[in-house]
């Protein structure tokens, strides 16, 4: 198992004069970062001569694919989740962020009620939740950071498939 590049991809997005909005993807020949972002610049500039909407946003990125997937064990169901509740830094607010088919480990016991308590102290979740931390790796929506995970349960959502 291996994830290899797929390439470089522009994605643009367009509003009408209704306010709604599309999205358009080019998959770029570019062989590298720089050339990825001159090749986007000049397809921006082709493009934006041709079409009347608005671009209100784009991005730039390099995309990774699985080349030979090995599957989970039985039961590894996206939709069964780990909800996390979250304070955030400013303004006294909370967030909610959930993470797919969870580790057993994240909860505070295997079986049991327990089962389906997220363990707020686990190391492996605080590594994970630290990406969203000021001066960290990401954002919550919105731009928002988090100060400290609250409570967390399991939840299940309606299978999308």
């Amino acid at each position: 198992m291996a994830l290899v590049s797929l390439g470089w991809f522009l994605t643009m997005t367009l509003a009408d004069n209704g306010a709604n909005q599309i999205t358009k993807t080019w998959a770029l020949q570019s062989a590298d970062a720089a050339a990825a972002a001159t090749d986007a610049a000049a397809i921006r500039a082709a493009f934006n001569a041709v079409c009347d909407s608005v671009e209100v946003a784009y991005g730039l990125g390099e995309r990774f694919e699985e080349n030979t997937i090995t599957y989970p064990a039985a039961g590894i169901n996206n939709q069964d989740k780990a909800s996390i509740t979250v304070r955030l830094l400013t303004g006294n607010k909370k967030a909610n962020l959930k993470i797919p088919a969870p580790k057993i480990g994240i909860f505070a016991n295997e079986t049991g009620p327990g089962a389906d308590v997220v363990d707020i102290l686990d190391v492996d979740l605080n590594t994970y939740l630290d990406v969203f931390k000021t001066a960290s790796e990401a954002y919550l929506s919105d731009g928002e950071v988090m100060e400290e995970p609250l409570s967390g349960k399991r939840i299940s959502a309606k299978h999308s498939g």
